[in-house]
């Protein structure tokens, strides 16, 4: 019956009717401004939970925005510009490692859901085919100007994590290029002045479907097996906030839930509570996207010392040396616990 009425909330969602099925509150929603760096399928599990309803039935006025400050996430976090981030699990050990009081509270993305795109004729002269082994795919980058959305971000932490499996220098070996909202990297791309970029679908699939882009590596997929079950996305918050704020945290954390079962059982349902963030897109794109980052997100929002082992392994291999923390000071599973209940 659950099953049913999420899939009746997500087509109303997308037909901006939830209002009709949903009850309302009688009590003034509590605002949360949630940061998110840009747009796109990363976000799906925010989506849902707006789309279908699932902050509104919390009492929770939810708004979305980027914040671009120097520092990132963990900055806004502290300055209490935003309540939550949704961003990079990797930002908590980078955050802790300077002090600032910052942890995950819930898992959003298993899995790193990226794509390398490159121009066709590199392909082709590269002789790049479905067939390349992994490794020469990633030493196709060598020489090329590639774009990321921000240097020091997760993106940029995923090429440079690339880059140096194959032995290579990412200051050295390319020039990486920071542009920082999709529709810039598209533009260039899309004018040559890029050989290449990282992004998140549908922006990726926008550029193979209609720039002819060559998709070098479908991370988004899990083509690349050392990051294919990795906790990349996540829900940050700063601590002493959460602690103190703990009924609306479990409130945002019960959407949250319900948006990524809905995401695992319901995948046709969790398409048309999205669509609506997508307007404009190509519906045979949109498709694509999907069902390419469909599985990438955790059936529970919980984080374990396993998926913050794994970060620390990984922003080891980027960046050389990270202070050694407690793993289990870089998330706080009470939450989702709590909204479990």
């Amino acid at each position: 019956m659950e099953l049913t009425r999420r899939t009746l909330i997500a087509s109303a969602a997308a037909l901006g009717v939830v209002n009709a099925i949903r009850p309302r509150s009688a009590k003034a929603a509590d605002k949360v401004l949630i940061s998110q760096a840009s747009k796109g399928f990363l976000y799906v599990p925010s989506y849902v939970a707006a789309a279908a309803g699932y902050f509104a039935d919390e009492g929770v006025d939810v708004e979305f925005t980027s914040v671009k400050v120097t520092g990132g996430p963990a900055t806004a976090l502290a300055a209490g510009q935003v309540q939550f981030a949704y961003a990079a699990a990797s930002n908590v050990i980078l955050a802790q490692a300077q002090g600032v009081d910052i942890v995950a509270v819930g898992a959003m993305v298993g899995r790193v859901q990226a794509d390398l795109v490159i121009q066709p004729e590199i392909a082709a002269r590269l002789g790049l085919t479905e067939a390349t082994p992994m490794p020469e795919r990633i030493r196709a980058l060598k020489g090329l100007s590639f774009a990321v959305n921000g240097f020091g971000g997760g993106l940029d932490q995923v090429v440079r994590y690339l880059v140096r499996s194959e032995a290579m220098d990412p200051e050295r070996d390319m020039v990486l290029t920071a542009i920082p909202e999709a529709s810039g990297i598209l533009a260039a791309f899309e004018h040559k002045r890029i050989d290449g970029f990282i992004f998140s679908p549908p922006t990726s699939s926008v550029a193979v479907a209609k720039d002819g882009g060559y998709l070098l590596i479908n991370m988004s997929r899990g083509d690349f097996e050392p990051l294919r079950d990795f906790l990349y996305g996540a829900l940050l918050a700063k601590s002493s906030w959460a602690a103190e704020n703990k009924d609306l945290t479990v409130r945002v954390m019960r959407a949250y839930t319900r948006a990524l079962d809905m995401v695992a059982k319901d995948p046709e349902g969790t398409k048309q509570a999205i669509k609506p963030y997508f307007e404009g897109l190509d519906d045979d794109i949109f498709t694509r996207a999907f069902e390419a980052v469909k599985s990438s997100y955790p059936a529970t929002p919980r984080v374990t010392e396993a998926h913050y082992r794994q970060n620390m392994d990984f922003l080891r291999a980027v960046k050389g040396s990270v202070p050694d923390l407690q793993l289990s000071a870089l998330y706080d599973n009470s939450y989702c616990d709590a909204a479990a209940k």
